[in-house]
């Protein structure tokens, strides 16, 4: 109850800010221990949801503004040595283009491709009416699912702990039981009268 107590001298909007911070930079384990912490009564699951959203849409945009304004196509092009040239770029960005709502729908459902589908998102110049509605829809059940996850979960080590606790009760009362009836059985085998003539 440590951290109960310590979450209970910060004001709420740190926690959930930091949440967000959390979220920003490790998105999927951040969810599923806010989660953990909703689960075990530390932590609200509202302002978390939105702390949890907030966070993979920042996160998002942020990939994305590093494809729109990076410097990736004139890296490409100083380092040809990475392989890609110009006509890969501009067969790339048509693509992208063409398809930016379904790579999105495929990238957040997989979760490793986001980041370069983002980045290739904002190279080719995506509108953000066309890619951030889908995003903040993604976000939201993205944010479902791996708090629904973490919350159960979690309510299921915690049941699994109190699970072991009347194990180590029942185990501790065996043994006194057993203990008591060793002793028992060692005391009616000793011979109390021979023992007591001979003092």
């Amino acid at each position: 109850m440590v951290i109960q107590e310590n979450l209970a001298h910060l004001p709420a909007v740190a926690v959930y800010g930091l949440l967000t911070l959390m979220v920003l930079v490790e998105g999927p384990v951040s969810i599923l221990l806010a989660a953990g912490g909703t689960a075990a009564g530390f932590l609200q699951p509202l302002p978390v949801f939105c702390a949890v959203t907030l966070g993979n849409l920042i996160a998002d945009g942020l990939w994305y503004g590093l494809g729109y304004y990076g410097p990736l196509e004139w890296l490409a092009r100083r380092f040809k040595f990475l392989g890609v040239d110009a006509a890969q770029l501009t067969r790339l960005k048509r693509v992208v283009r063409a398809h930016a709502g379904r790579l999105l729908v495929f990238a957040k459902i997989t979760n490793g491709l986001i980041v370069p589908v983002l980045i290739a998102t904002g190279m080719a110049r995506v509108s953000l009416r066309r890619w951030l509605p889908l995003i903040l829809i993604l976000n939201l059940l993205n944010s479902a699912i791996f708090m629904i996850i973490g919350y159960y979960t979690t309510l299921s080590l915690l049941q699994v702990q109190r699970g072991l606790e009347y194990l180590a009760l029942a185990a501790t009362l065996l043994f006194v039981l057993l203990a008591s009836l060793y002793m028992r059985r060692q005391w009616s085998r000793r011979d109390w009268v021979a023992e007591l003539e001979t003092e």
